[in-house]
């Protein structure tokens, strides 16, 4: 998992994994009806789900917007008219890990769920 979508602090932003847990079944036969003739067959099943982000990355994250919630959050920062720390922390932080948060559990997109090759 990476924060990196675009807030106003171009390539400082915390990077955590992500695991993603698979489960399945795969089926192969094989034959050789005639010489020099090899027939193969294979079938496969494949549930793959994103988990949350790690326990470390998560307590760190929830103490920092605890600290940036409060009035340390109102401090301005004038770096590229970026605001406030609690808005650069948002923008960066905060609702991509939000975003993680609600992805897990769900399929991963990259994983085709059935497969067949002959």
């Amino acid at each position: 998992m990476t924060f990196a979508y675009g807030g106003s602090f171009k390539g400082i932003t915390p990077v955590g994994t992500v695991d993603n847990e698979s489960k399945g079944v795969e089926f192969e036969l094989t034959g050789q009806p005639l010489p020099n003739w090899n027939i193969s067959l294979n079938a496969s099943h494949t549930e793959s789900s994103s988990q949350q982000p790690s326990a470390t990355l998560t307590e760190f994250i929830t103490k920092e917007k605890a600290l940036v919630d409060s009035d340390a959050g109102l401090l301005r920062i004038y770096f590229n008219g970026s605001g406030t720390v609690r808005t650069l922390f948002n923008q960066n932080v905060w609702f991509p890990y939000q975003f993680t948060l609600a992805q897990s559990g769900t399929s991963a997109a990259e994983v085709v769920p059935w497969r067949v090759n002959a």
